[in-house]
Formats: C-alpha cells, structure tokens, sequence
C-alpha cells in the first residue's frame, strides 16, 4: 500500500520549461520617459484648457507601462493634481501627452 507522501507526489506540477515561470516573473516594466521644457509648458498649457465634459485623448505612465485612453472627461482636479476621464483617475504627473 503506497504511503501518503507518496501519493501526494502525483499530484505536484510537473514543470516541463524549467525556469520558464521565473523569466516570466522578470522584471518587464518599460522606464518612464522625461519630459523636456517645452513639453512640460505645452502639457500644462493644454491640461489648464480643459473642461469637464470635453473628449480628450491622454497617453499617462501607469508604473511599469503606457497606456492611452480617449474619453470624456468627469473632473479636472487642479489642487489635488488628478483627472477622471471614463472612470480612470488619472495623477497629472503621469500624464505625457494630451490632445483635445
């Protein structure tokens, strides 16, 4: 008669790509990109234009990729630095571009 332990041992994953689960835990996150001056004024400038009820498209760094979005916006938040736009809250911050 087969002990437990033994029994148990049938049922434990067989791991037919060895070291394939850790490359795929590897880190994949994409660097964020700096801004330069000008960006930064002309993100600003476009963000201080927008209303709540306007279509807007944003591309925001979601701390380890890109992602864009394209919607109406909900609220623009100024003081505390955030957007909503299809129930996504947006930090101004992670924003990089911004097309009205």
């Amino acid at each position: 008669m087969p002990k437990k332990v033994d029994r148990a041992r049938l049922f434990l994953s067989f791991d037919a790509l060895k070291g394939f689960k850790e490359l795929l835990v590897e880190d994949t996150s994409v660097p964020r990109k700096e801004l330069c001056e000008d960006q930064c004024y002309e993100l600003d400038w476009k963000i201080h234009q927008v209303q709540e009820g306007d279509t807007i498209e944003i591309v925001y760094y979601t701390g380890s990729s890109y992602s864009q979005i394209r919607g109406t916006v909900q609220t623009v938040n100024l003081n505390d630095h955030y957007i909503y736009i299809n129930n996504h809250k947006i930090q101004l911050k992670n924003i990089c571009s911004l097309e009205l």
